[in-house]
């Protein structure tokens, strides 16, 4: 048995140094894990960041393009409603003389459907 002690305290030892190492090893991942963690939360925060800044952009583009939209609108209107008080002036003389002719130049007439009544 004497003998046999000393392999036994040979494979406790070794036994010892593997759990050390797997230790040793869960350290690491666990090191590594956090660093990873930390890693990607600094990515997605950049990330964040610059879909941020790009939505910004996109917003004051479409917000000048919008306003450039609704100016040209404006003037398109403007240059209508300039169109229609030419055409007014234009044509105010000749409209008031028809409606004049219309309203001072009445025919009498019996309506179709009038019967003279019998006496």
């Amino acid at each position: 048995m004497a003998t046999s002690a000393p392999g036994i305290q040979q494979l406790l030892v070794a036994e010892k140094d593997a759990a050390d190492l797997v230790a040793q090893a869960r350290n690491r991942k666990q090191i590594r894990l956090k660093q990873a963690r930390s890693e990607a939360e600094l990515e997605i925060k950049n990330f964040k960041l610059e879909l941020e800044r790009e939505a910004k952009v996109k917003i004051s583009e479409s917000a000048s393009s919008g306003n450039n939209a609704q100016l040209e609108i404006q003037k398109d209107l403007d240059s209508k409603i300039n169109d229609m008080n030419t055409n007014v002036q234009k044509n105010q003389d000749e409209v008031i003389k028809t409606l004049l002719d219309i309203v001072c130049n009445i025919q009498l007439e019996l309506h179709g459907n009038y019967t003279i009544p019998k006496k």
